[in-house]
C-alpha cells in the first residue's frame, strides 16, 4: 500500500475545476480536476469524482470519492 498521494509532497495549495455536476434524486455527483501545487510551483493534475448527500440532520456528507491521474493515450497499451 502506498503512503497516500496527498502525503507524498508538501502541497502549498489545491485548485478545483468542476467539469460536471449531476443531481440524481437526493444525491449530487461532482466530477472534474484538481491541481495540486508544491511550494516550488510544480503542479500535479488529478481527476476526481465526489458523491454527496444530506444525512438525517441536514448535514452534507460524502458517500463517494475517487481520484486518478488523467488518461494518457498509449499509457494503457500492453505490448506483446
Amino acid at each position: 500500500e502506498d503512503g497516500g498521494f496527498a502525503r507524498q509532497s508538501p502541497w502549498k495549495k489545491v485548485r478545483f475545476e468542476n467539469v460536471a455536476i449531476a443531481v440524481e434524486g437526493e444525491q449530487v455527483l461532482a466530477m472534474g480536476n484538481y491541481i495540486f501545487e508544491t511550494a516550488r510551483g510544480y503542479e500535479t493534475k488529478l481527476e476526481y469524482t465526489f458523491g454527496f448527500f444530506r444525512d438525517p440532520h441536514g448535514r452534507v456528507r460524502i458517500n463517494l470519492h475517487f481520484s486518478t491521474t488523467p488518461f494518457e493515450k498509449g499509457s494503457n497499451v500492453t505490448l506483446e
